[in-house]
């Protein structure tokens, strides 16, 4: 359990679209010392995410005490609507010290985000089994109402591969299916290396799209190879190109996420080939950072997402992905789901309304007969 830190009264909310150079340094230490970090917080991201475009622009949120130092610190993603106001999102935020300070900094901040024009903001801060079962009490107890399950694009349970054992042990305490596939791996002759620069990142950028589209997945909201690769250099991870034969065959990527290793991308030249793509990905990092291999290494494999009762999905590789993941050993972690504070009900309702006959329109579209 996190601790309660001594703290004074919270005053003062600032947004800003960029941070000094004191500032950073302040929130760099604020968030490294909350259990509750998470990468989509953290002060470098929007810099990650500027550069790839889109209708997101991003803003840093301070909320300062009057004793001094922050009460929280979050990334809040805008999206425009008409008016010159917005809706706001802290995706896996905001980030205090202890779920202790999470309600008096919203009856703060709420406030401050309906004055500087938001219709309505979402926020799910990481914290993990009994701690988000508080943060979901607070965010319930202040007007928060949990997003409907198309709205929770953000996974509520995940799994945790824990690094601390060294390759042998993790590989021992895997299902004997996995293992069966992790022994292939090393029949494959696969080379695994760095990507290099030039030609060779648009090759897999070219391959990560086709990857996505032949899987109908998006990569909307992902950060591109460039701003990856400047976070693996910033924070830790790899960009891997995959070889067969000495031929480039796919590449993937692992981002630090605090004490958290996290696949981000996955391209391939052929993606039907029959390869075991996700226990490569995983095999690897398992191989590069267990026991302790590096200094100051990930603590924890982040399998990115498991089912959530709470959360109902119809999506048709959930089984499959599901089978693969029970595959590995791990700790199973309840996080908080998103929950949506509506703060002008009129705008919200109005908003609401043209959602729901884009979404019955699209649904026209598929089930019309030809």
């Amino acid at each position: 359990m996190a601790e309660r830190p001594a703290r004074g009264g919270v005053v003062k909310v600032v947004l800003s679209p960029d941070l000094t150079h004191a500032q950073h340094a302040a929130v760099r230490a604020f968030c490294d010392a909350s259990p509750g970090y998470s990468y989509l917080q953290d002060p470098d991201w929007p810099d990650v995410m500027q550069g790839e475009g889109g209708r997101h622009s991003y803003r840093h949120v301070l909320v300062e005490r009057d004793a001094g130092g922050l009460a929280a610190y979050g990334v809040l993603r805008l999206s425009p609507v008409p008016g010159g106001l917005a809706l706001g999102a802290f995706r896996r935020g905001p980030v205090v010290a202890a779920p202790a300070d999470l309600e008096p900094v919203l009856r703060v901040l709420l406030p401050a985000l309906r004055n500087a024009g938001l219709i309505t903001v979402a926020m799910n801060p990481r914290w993990e089994d009994a701690e988000a079962e508080t943060v979901e009490q607070v965010l319930a107890r202040l007007g928060g109402q949990v997003a409907p399950p198309a709205r929770q694009r953000l996974h509520s349970c995940t799994g945790l591969i824990d690094l601390a054992p060294v390759p042998e042990e993790i590989f021992a305490a895997c299902t004997a299916h996995a293992r069966r596939n992790l022994r292939k791996l090393d029949k494959l002759g696969l080379t695994l290396r760095p990507v290099a620069d030039g030609a060779e990142m648009v090759r897999v950028r070219d391959w990560t799209e086709a990857f996505a589209r032949a899987r109908d997945l998006t990569t909307r909201g992902l950060p591109g190879l460039e701003a990856q690769r400047d976070w693996i250099a910033r924070h830790g991870g790899a960009l891997v190109m995959v070889e067969a034969e000495g031929a480039p065959v796919g590449a993937f990527s692992l981002l630090r996420d605090g004490p958290r290793l996290l696949n981000m991308s996955n391209g391939w030249a052929d993606p039907d080939a029959r390869l075991p793509r996700s226990y490569l990905v995983y095999w690897y990092a398992i191989r590069r950072w267990a026991g302790n291999a590096e200094p100051d290494g990930p603590r924890w494999l982040d399998l990115a997402g498991r089912d959530d009762p709470r959360v109902p999905r119809s999506d048709a590789g959930a089984e499959g992905r599901e089978r693969f993941k029970d595959g590995f050993p791990q700790r199973h972690v309840v996080l908080p789901r998103m929950h949506r504070f509506v703060l002008r009900p009129l705008l919200a309702r109005a908003l609401d309304g043209v959602e729901r006959l884009r979404a019955q329109g699209q649904r026209s579209k598929v089930t019309a007969p030809r």
